[in-house]
């Protein structure tokens, strides 16, 4: 298996590809035009080969240029004929075809067949490749009498393809989710015993992203530039973990804007159920979780593998606090032992319109700017949600907020509110707490800036939500905070530094990746730089942070770090955060190019249309347009 890090080094195809346009080689009739394709069985065949329109023309894969179809590793394959002479393909239904696929070298051949009229059992084959292997195939038609009519030949590479969830079968879709699950079961150093050095635990994906998001002096993977590459590097290690289990495997993406735009809640999803991640828990009140209606242990997994997972401990990061010892974000003082989700439908799914707005952006860094943003962030919000919103009454009550829908918006918020007076070095966890003694939990308010908190505060929580408050009255708000029950507010694992931990997390990025690929291909950016000044341009949301081992805020180039253009991962593997780990953003996203002949990555996407989407987001017009401007000078 080939490190999702390496480039996969393509040597020019032996045979060129078929063009539709022209006769096919032929051993009996010159005559024949035949244009075939092998496809996953119990598939349909991927549109790269057999869509002929505009927008089939314009959203393809450079490197798929020279072949007439990809193999996938360790999966049965079945042959397709797409178009061909209808004396010889579509009336002779009491023929049959045969086909072999070999090596490059010639000295490995697998063969199967194909009967039109399904009178017959049709062979497969499963080739055990791995990605950027080349393949040549032969087909040979016979009719009735199982005279040879010609032979047709082809080339095909071996890739992965990453399918939207719900159009997997029921038999691929147990595959997935049991080496998925697999790696919550089995340790790091057993795991790799058994299935080699590809093989990772969940707990270090969860250490890796905690790692790099969790830090005071900023968030290395998210609020910035680099949140995309970022992301794109973890979900394709965990890939490569999950292909180590079982070789047929790919990671799913979740197309959530489906989900939006057929009205489907998100307890609704497909990605939701006992078969795939779990259930999503709802509220007692059908809005928001509170002390008075939900336990706290009420968000746990309820059903399906992942049912009663727990959360993993904080062992081996001293320097990032943790409240009750769990792996979760210095300002998430969530007590429970498990893997909580607190669903709620006040936070909306990113729909076709976000996506839409964001395939229109003109330049690179708007792109990648807006990716944490618009069409990705509300999903975690509205599975990993906020417990304890009731917490807030007497703040109500008191006039500190407008009313009870503006109570729900700063709960919703409260987890992003309490990040940042923490990234403000304005509060710390207390770290000596349990279960058994909440009476010791909350937050340390630091001395030195307690005099400053209450204008903080004031900056920090929007004022549409509590109106214009005195001095005193921000006072109570930062009293609230030190003294008061805002520990007692916290936030769903989604939502937070440690959120690969819920499995769920894993199927959403590649959906953003799928979209710059739709992007790329249909003519790219009119400005392709990356800003390199911080403190000039946009770069990540605090260009100015609190460094610890300078006792003071200022710019630093800590800050920002993993949103340059030459950023790597924190090495959270040796828990240094003075050194990088990977590929830097900049190369990562050279790789995923798809539009070039050096494109690395080991999978490509089954589809990139939105068709789903209602025609006030017409992705086909949309990237047709932008390709013809782009190729007519006119941008």
């Amino acid at each position: 298996m080939k490190s999702p890090f390496l480039s996969l080094q393509l040597p020019p195809p032996t045979h060129p590809k078929q063009p539709t346009d022209a006769p096919a080689y032929s051993s009996k009739n010159s005559d024949v035009e035949v244009v075939f394709t092998l496809t996953r069985t119990n598939y349909q065949p991927l549109g790269y080969f057999t869509d002929d329109s505009e927008i089939g023309g314009i959203l393809q894969y450079k490197i798929l240029e020279d072949y007439v179809s990809i193999i996938e590793p360790s999966a049965p394959m079945s042959l397709y004929v797409i178009s061909g002479d209808d004396e010889y393909v579509d009336t002779d239904t009491k023929s049959h075809w045969e086909y072999t696929v070999c090596n490059s070298k010639g000295s490995k051949c697998s063969k199967g067949t194909y009967y039109p009229a399904s009178t017959k059992k049709t062979d497969d084959v499963t080739i055990k490749c791995e990605a950027g292997d080349e393949y040549e195939i032969v087909v040979v038609k016979y009719d009735k009498s199982g005279e040879e009519q010609y032979t047709v030949k082809g080339d095909a590479l071996c890739m992965y393809v990453r399918r939207e969830i719900r159009t997997l079968t029921s038999d691929d879709l147990d595959a997935t989710m049991d080496a998925m699950y697999l790696l919550w079961t089995k340790s790091e150093s057993k795991g790799q015993a058994k299935y080699g050095d590809n093989y990772h635990s969940s707990t270090y994906f969860t250490e890796a992203h905690h790692f790099n998001a969790a830090w005071q002096d900023g968030d290395h993977i998210h609020e910035g530039m680099g949140f995309l590459p970022q992301h794109l590097k973890m979900t394709n290690m965990f890939e490569a973990a999950m292909q180590s289990v079982d070789a047929s495997v790919t990671l799913p993406y979740w197309d959530f804007t489906i989900d939006n735009e057929q009205g489907a809640s998100i307890f609704e999803s497909f990605i939701f159920t006992p078969n795939t991640f779990g259930s999503l828990p709802a509220p007692s009140n059908g809005q928001y979780w509170t002390y008075k209606d939900d336990e706290i242990d009420d968000g746990k997994i309820p059903d399906g593998r992942w049912a009663n997972i727990e959360a993993d401990s904080n062992t081996r990061f001293e320097d990032i606090p943790s409240a009750f010892g769990y792996m979760r974000g210095p300002w998430n003082m969530n007590p429970s032992t498990y893997i909580t989700r607190y669903g709620s439908e006040v936070t909306s799914i990113p729909g076709c319109s976000a996506y839409y707005q964001w395939a229109e952006s003109t330049s690179y860094g708007d792109f990648l700017y807006a990716s944490p943003y618009l069409p990705h962030a509300s999903l975690h919000g509205a599975v990993g949600g906020v417990y304890g919103c009731d917490m807030f009454d007497d703040m109500l009550s008191a006039g500190l907020i407008v009313d009870e829908s503006s109570q729900t918006m700063i709960c919703t918020k409260w987890g992003f509110y309490l990040k940042e007076l923490y990234r403000g070095n304005y509060i710390s966890p207390k770290t000596d707490c349990s279960a058994s003694k909440a009476s010791k939990c909350g937050f340390e308010c630091n001395d030195d800036q307690l005099s400053d908190m209450a204008g903080q505060v004031k900056k920090t929580i929007n004022n549409m939500y509590t109106g214009d408050l005195s001095t005193s009255q921000w006072e109570s708000w930062r009293d609230f905070i030190c003294d008061g029950d805002a520990f007692k507010v916290f936030v769903g694992d989604h939502l937070e530094s440690a959120s690969p931990s819920d499995p769920s997390f894993w199927p959403i990025h590649p959906n953003q990746e799928r979209m710059l690929h739709a992007k790329l291909m249909s003519g790219g950016f009119d400005d392709w730089s990356w800003p390199t000044d911080a403190t000039e341009d946009y770069v990540c949301d605090k260009s100015s942070c609190y460094e610890s081992e300078y006792g003071a805020k200022g710019y630093y180039d800590d800050c920002c770090y993993g949103h340059y253009e030459d950023s790597q991962l924190l090495n959270w593997i040796d828990a240094d955060k003075g050194s990088g780990y990977g590929p830097t953003n900049g190369d990562v996203l050279t790789q995923t190019d798809p539009t070039s002949k050096d494109y690395a990555m080991t999978y490509i996407y089954d589809d990139l249309k939105w068709s789903h989407c209602s025609a006030s987001s017409d992705f086909s017009t949309l990237f047709t347009q932008l390709y013809n401007a782009r190729n007519t000078g006119q941008r």
